[in-house]
Parts: structure tokens; sequence; C-alpha cells
């Protein structure tokens, strides 16, 4: 397995936590950014980054179909976890802590007290399988 297949494979099991910004300088306001927001950004980051990403909040916007402010949020989020480093001396630079990834990916895996056969066993569900049962009918239209 190569090293960026490797690292989209982190990427998509790390559970990252919900986290408060601080916004404005006149009026501080608290606002929370959502897990999924910032694993869209770290994901669109990703994406455009070879090692590092220089795209603008703008574009990185429009790959995650989100406003500007937000991605500032998810950004700064991510900057405080420590997932990625922020550097705006000229432009927006980022580049993503593969190490902190990794940690966190950790930190987010099962638990050995888990019942193995039951991931095992959940894993391999069929999702084409699946009928409902008692569903209620709908009377035909009549036009």
């Amino acid at each position: 397995m190569t090293d960026w297949q490797q690292q989209r494979r982190m990427l998509q099991r790390l559970e990252l936590p919900s986290i408060k910004i601080q916004e404005g300088s006149a009026k501080p306001k608290s606002r929370n950014v959502s897990p999924l927001t910032m694993m869209a950004v770290l994901r669109a980051i990703d994406d455009r980054a070879n090692p590092r990403c220089w795209a603008s909040r703008e574009t990185l916007a429009s790959d995650c179909c989100a406003d500007r402010r937000t991605v500032t949020r998810a950004i700064k989020g991510l900057d405080v976890l420590g997932i990625i480093k922020v550097d705006e001396t000229s432009g927006l630079e980022v580049t993503i802590n593969w190490i902190e990834v990794e940690r966190m990916q950790r930190r987010s895996a099962p638990r050995s007290h888990q019942n193995p056969k039951a991931i095992e066993t959940a894993s391999q569900c069929d999702p084409g399988s699946y009928e409902p049962q008692n569903q209620p009918t709908r009377a035909p239209r009549s036009h």
C-alpha cells in the first residue's frame, strides 16, 4: 500500500471532536464547528495538497459546498486540534500533520473490550438484503 493510500485510510477512520472557536474582535462570539465540516475541509485540503495546500478559502469552500466563513472556522478548529499547520505569511499555506492524524485515529479506533465477532458480522451485512416489515400500503391514486 502506498503512502497516499495509507493516508486516505487514516482520514476515513478518523473521528474528530466538536470544537468551539472564538470569532470576532469587538464582540467575540463562540461558535461550534462540527466534526463533519472539519472532515470535509480536511479532505479538500488533502485532495489539493502536494505536500502543502495553497488553495484559497474560496476554493476550499467550493470544494466542500460550504461558505467561506465556515471553511475559515473549520481551518481554525483543525489548527487548534493540531491536525494542520497554517502559515499565512504569503497567502494560505496549509500542511497536514499526519503524525497527529495517526494519533487521533488510533484514539478513535475500536477498543479491545468490544466483541470482534460482532464487528466482523456487522461489516459483512448486506444492505441490499434489508426488507422492511409491516410497511403500510397505499391505495392507488385515482385521477
